[in-house]
């Protein structure tokens, strides 16, 4: 995936070239052009900002799993899960 300072680089090449555009038509297009990356830039970091908080929150959840204070000391839930897609049953098995 392209990242945060693929799309800087691409704006400050645009605005590289708009200086030394032929005409206020292509001047103008290179600006546009430039802001996009750079809203694209803020975009793909927001976003990898989220995927770091979801990261962080799904760790907290298995790492509570794993410690037993889920309400189930006897196998964390996480296992439980896990049992239950490779048997393909929605019913745990004893």
């Amino acid at each position: 995936m392209i990242g945060v300072q693929d799309c800087l680089d691409q704006a400050a090449q645009c605005q590289k070239l708009m200086k030394s555009a032929s005409g206020h038509a292509e001047a103008e297009t290179l600006k546009n052009l430039s802001n996009s990356w750079k809203r694209l830039a803020g975009q793909i970091d927001r976003y990898n900002a989220l995927m770091r908080q979801q990261d962080s929150a799904r760790s907290k959840i298995e790492r509570r799993d794993l410690s037993g204070k889920n309400g189930n000391s006897r196998e964390p839930i996480s296992i439980v899960k896990s049992r239950l897609l490779a048997s393909g049953s929605d019913a745990p098995k004893p």
